[in-house]
């Protein structure tokens, strides 16, 4: 949650709105390791790349809340 919090500058300024987060209460399929499930729009693979360069983006500090996550690009379909 820190994390979400130092990022979230850097999301309103490349214009990045999480649409969904949640707890994890039960895990169906798949390892017991996530807590949190976040879905994030980015208004385009470059904003994304933008921002995760971005001098001023917590990058220790996100790897320093994670132990292990997934970043998929996806198209509407």
């Amino acid at each position: 949650m820190a994390y979400g919090e130092a990022a979230r500058p850097l999301a309103n300024k490349y214009g990045v709105r999480v649409r969904y987060l949640g707890g994890v209460a039960a895990t169906v399929i798949g390892n017991d390791e996530w807590d949190l499930v976040a879905l994030v729009d980015y208004p385009s693979a470059q904003a994304g790349h933008d921002m995760v360069t971005d001098p001023e983006y917590p990058l220790q500090m996100r790897a320093d809340a994670r132990v292990d996550s997934r970043l998929y690009c996806t198209r509407p379909v």
